[in-house]
């Protein structure tokens, strides 16, 4: 999905767009992966998250922090 998207922003270097805004990303400077995201619903499906009510949690490596 992330390929789609920086094919939209750039569609003449799609890879290049893909580079330059996975250098942004504080927290290891790439793009998370889907099994990052998937540990996150795990954790908010388990019963250790059994008190947590209406939070927002961004996967996004501190992008947006």
């Amino acid at each position: 999905m992330a390929r789609d998207l920086t094919a939209q922003i750039d569609p003449a270097d799609p890879e290049g767009a893909y580079r330059t805004v996975a250098a942004t990303v504080p927290l290891g400077k790439r793009y998370g992966t889907a099994a990052e995201v998937a540990n996150v619903v795990m954790w908010l499906l388990s019963s250790e998250s059994e008190y947590v009510s209406g939070a927002l949690h961004l996967i996004d490596g501190a992008l947006n922090s």
